[in-house]
């Protein structure tokens, strides 16, 4: 593979990583019995939270949330309520892959400069 290849896949994998490097889907823990109750009383989805939903009779869902209220979750073109989920992950903000994000990118900035710094030495 060339040096423009491999910098062009370098590059496309630096800005393409990094759109969902900061975020992570994290189950909110609780069972079938409680979990709509706390879903009610301590206001776990908002509206524009991304969700994967797993319900009662074992339907999933993966949706942006556009409206909440007490009874139902609803997105675009999809509506579960609330006493049917079973089973709630909310994406969130990861500190631990942001920083494995900065690494990636910092080692891979690195590499490139040398690869390039290599491959002038050898024109010349």
């Amino acid at each position: 593979m060339t040096m423009s290849k491999s910098l062009c896949w370098l590059l496309t994998i630096i800005i393409v990583f990094p759109l969902n490097g900061c975020t992570i889907y994290q189950p909110v823990a609780g069972g079938e019995d409680n979990l709509p109750s706390r879903i009610r009383a301590e206001n776990l989805i908002h509206e524009g939270d991304r969700v994967e939903i797993r319900t009662i009779d074992d339907t999933k869902y993966k949706f942006k949330v556009l409206e909440v209220d007490e009874e139902i979750v609803r997105g675009d073109a999809v509506s579960v309520r609330i006493d049917d989920i079973a089973a709630l992950s909310v994406r969130r903000f990861s500190g631990q892959r942001t920083v494995a994000l900065v690494v990636v990118v910092i080692v891979s900035l690195y590499s490139m400069s040398i690869a390039a710094s290599n491959s002038a030495k050898n024109q010349l």
